[in-house]
């Protein structure tokens, strides 16, 4: 088990650029961007990583009644990726090591398949290891950028330098942008400013419970940017850095930053919050008569008010607008950040009011955690909301 904890800690401090989807840009409910196919192999291949880690997360915690669930979606995940056959895309002396690489990664899950099917949880774990050393080769032998290049990614995200999170310990988190093809550093003069910064960095932990929206700043390190948060649990949180380079469009490059406790097995409270009270203050959200259902746009409105029932006035901008809405998918590979409606504020003194209404295009069925940030008197408030969209 050691060896495999050794190779999670690597894997997740590193990672492909995934072929995510998200439900909405910056320009105030437009269409949302395109998302890859569920079976592109940059997907397919943050799968196998993914229910890699969860699977060991699992045998740790004693849970083996999820085991199967992990197995059988990392082999569905192994089954496309070969399928894509991407080894069409290297060049003729890399294909014989590519294709190897593969045939060995599919025997390694195959094995795991059988192993499972034992139920011998010794057997299990040692399959574990295999599959995981089966990856690691996978990673050398696939050509830098292929996989992200396939996907249509654009930027590439790591984490470097950076320590196990401790819960209620603050951490300095060092993130690191690449080019998914070249490998080059973007610095920020290669990225675009959109909502007054070049980074917003949207963090999660994996039972949707504890969100932060930091901005990485830039540092000496080409393509190296710094924030510090203090997680509120030991899990493994993930990180959406929301970026537009000057050549391209708006993307998300997804990584995680590895915790002190895996926590991949926890179940996510579905529990639909159209309330929220923080600071004195109370915020209700207001759904359309019909059901959220995926693909159609539809205005959500935030009610907001005082200790005293007032309707709020004096909203503050915060990153060039007068509130934020960040929402998680329970599939934890979904995001919309959305912005309101209307006017946005053009200086420093002018102020937004209740209610504030922005668009919500749902990608994908499930519940969203909703998260709205407002900012009055130079504080920021954060207000948690879950919905289903059907």
């Amino acid at each position: 088990m050691l060896k495999i904890c050794a190779f999670l800690t690597f894997m997740a401090t590193t990672a492909i650029v995934p072929a995510v989807s998200w439900a909405q840009a910056h320009d105030h409910g437009s269409a949302p961007a395109q998302s890859a196919p569920a079976t592109n192999p940059g997907n397919s291949w943050r799968q196998i990583e993914e229910n890699l880690r969860n699977l060991t997360d699992a045998i740790r915690l004693g849970d083996m009644t999820s085991v199967s669930s992990y197995v059988h979606a990392m082999s569905r995940a192994t089954d496309d990726l070969v399928a894509a056959n991407i080894h069409n895309e290297v060049k003729p002396q890399e294909e014989d090591h590519l294709v190897a690489s593969l045939e060995n990664l599919k025997e390694a899950v195959d094995g795991l398949v059988q192993a499972n099917e034992t139920g011998d949880k010794a057997a299990i774990e040692q399959a574990v290891s295999h599959v995981a050393g089966a990856i690691t080769l996978t990673r050398i032998d696939v050509p830098p950028g292929l996989l992200e290049r396939i996907s249509g990614a654009a930027v590439r995200a790591e984490i470097v330098n950076t320590p196990m999170l401790t819960k209620g310990q603050e951490s300095t988190v060092t993130l690191r942008l690449k080019s998914a093809v070249s490998g080059k550093p973007l610095t920020p003069a290669e990225l675009m400013e959109v909502h007054t910064e070049k980074v917003h960095a949207l963090i999660i932990d994996p039972q949707l419970k504890d969100y932060t929206h930091a901005h990485p700043v830039a540092i000496d390190v080409p393509g190296e940017y710094t924030f510090a948060f203090t997680p509120q649990t030991d899990c493994t949180y993930r990180l959406w850095a929301d970026v537009t380079p000057v050549k391209g469009t708006q993307e998300y490059a997804v990584v995680d930053i590895p915790g002190k406790e895996g926590c991949g097995t926890l179940a996510i409270d579905k529990t639909e919050i159209a309330t929220a009270t923080a600071d004195g203050f109370t915020v209700n959200l207001k759904l359309p008569e019909a059901a959220l259902t995926i693909g159609k746009a539809e205005e959500l409105s935030f009610e907001i008010t005082n200790a005293a029932g007032e309707a709020v006035t004096g909203l503050e901008p915060l990153m060039g607008a007068y509130a934020h809405v960040v929402g998680f998918y329970d599939d934890n590979r979904t995001i919309a950040h959305m912005h309101p409606m209307g006017a946005e504020p053009k200086a420093s003194d002018d102020r937004g009011q209740s209610p504030i209404k922005v668009h919500f295009k749902p990608e994908r069925d499930g519940f969203v955690k909703l998260y709205m940030q407002i900012q009055l008197e130079g504080k920021i408030h954060v207000f948690p909301f879950g919905v289903t969209v059907q």
